[in-house]
């Protein structure tokens, strides 16, 4: 597979990019597994307004846009023969627009550490979630009406204004239950991350699409609910749920799930064309 750069930029998206291990993962993988008839290409905020694509009538184009979760930004789309996009999965057709997940945050680097994925019952804290008030404020009032011991709940004022990438994943491998409240978007970063550590997970997130196929999450609509999904969340745990946990994350979120997901779909498109 055949990397397209913007002109003038030999690189296919920041460094700082949260999105950088998954994304770097999976067009690693789809170099290995899709061969030079295929040609990827990543958008992102950061990208040249204007595209200058290669003239190819043998390639089919691929495009990953990441990083436009409020407004639907589908500019150069009509360049390419499958866009493949992070957030607002509503405004894929399936046709030519298919969602896939936002995976986990490194931080921007090119490394993503698992962690020991210890047994649930082996971990200090029974809940956790730290994030911002911001668009949260249904949440953050059922979350205050309950009581949960041994439990870390936490508030800031503002993005990224919790604990530094370190503390916040040494805080998933001791944490049972993950809270996934949305924030700007429905996705968030917290329902890979939490999987990836084999945790619990209690969210709003709409279920629907393909990774929600098979998914352990307890997907609740009405906040003021919680505290009585915790305690069935901690009744049902057994001795291997952090392992069926982990695995609904290599199934579906990791970037071995997604390179895989892009493969078929394109490989099924175009085996199609040629019938």
């Amino acid at each position: 597979m055949k990397i397209l750069y913007p002109i003038n930029q030999q690189t296919v998206f920041p460094s700082g990019f949260s999105e950088v291990y998954t994304l770097g993962s999976v067009i690693k993988l789809l170099q290995a597994q899709l061969d030079d008839n295929y040609a990827l290409y990543l958008k992102h905020p950061a990208s040249p307004y204007r595209l200058n694509l290669e003239e190819s009538t043998l390639r089919s184009n691929i495009m990953i846009h990441i990083s436009n979760e409020i407004y639907f930004d589908d500019f150069g789309y009509d360049q390419f023969d499958y866009v493949f996009r992070f957030y607002l999965p509503e405004r894929c057709d399936h046709e030519k627009l298919f969602p896939i997940p936002i995976g986990v945050n490194s931080g921007g680097s090119l490394i993503y550490n698992y962690g020991k994925n210890s047994p649930l019952c082996e971990r200090k804290y029974n809940v956790f979630f730290k994030g911002q008030i911001h668009h949260r404020e249904q949440f953050f009032k059922s979350v205050a009406a309950i009581s949960i011991p041994n439990s870390c709940i936490e508030f800031t004022d503002g993005f990224a204004k919790g604990d530094c990438l370190q503390t916040h994943q040494q805080m998933l491998n001791s944490s049972k239950i993950i809270l996934v409240p949305r924030g700007w978007s429905p996705e968030t970063f917290r329902y890979a991350e939490a999987f990836a550590r084999g945790c619990c997970v209690i969210t709003d997130e709409p279920p629907g699409q393909w990774w929600h196929e098979g998914s352990p999450a307890r997907f609740i609509q009405d906040w003021n609910q919680v505290g009585e999904v915790i305690q069935e969340t901690l009744a049902s745990m057994s001795e291997t749920t952090h392992l069926d946990n982990r695995r609904y994350y290599q199934q579906k979120l990791s970037p071995k799930a997604i390179a895989d997901y892009i493969e078929g779909v394109v490989q099924k498109a175009c085996s199609s064309k040629v019938a």
